[in-house]
């Protein structure tokens, strides 16, 4: 006899939430043991935030996350990559620490090195 109950002592069943768990992947998380646990407390959006890095150190993150999740086939989860918003990232000024701009100064940004 089927019974509604028995769904959902299935630790396999799929729960179709609609309340997200939302958690922020940094150095004390990046683990794939501590991934693992907080996919068991239930999170659902693994957050990588790109304001101080850019993504290239962040793939070994990316992995394991996915890396977590293949051994817990009952769970679903996103990857949300959070950018800083709208700035450039300026490098390389031979040593210079700031830079002054005047009004109607003509600046020219280029990704030639």
């Amino acid at each position: 006899m089927f019974k509604l109950k028995n769904i959902f002592e299935d630790p396999n069943y799929k729960k179709s939430a609609k309340t997200r768990i939302i958690a922020t992947i940094g150095p004390a998380t990046a683990s794939k043991e501590n991934i693992l646990k907080l996919i068991d407390e239930g999170m659902s959006i693994a957050r990588i935030s790109l304001c101080h890095d850019f993504i290239r150190p962040n793939m070994e993150v990316i992995s394991s996350i996915i890396a977590a999740y293949k051994e817990r086939p009952y769970s679903t989860c996103s990857i949300m990559v959070d950018t800083r918003g709208r700035s450039i990232r300026l490098l390389g000024f031979d040593g210079c620490s700031s830079l002054r701009f005047e009004k109607n100064d003509i600046i020219k940004i280029s990704s030639d090195k």
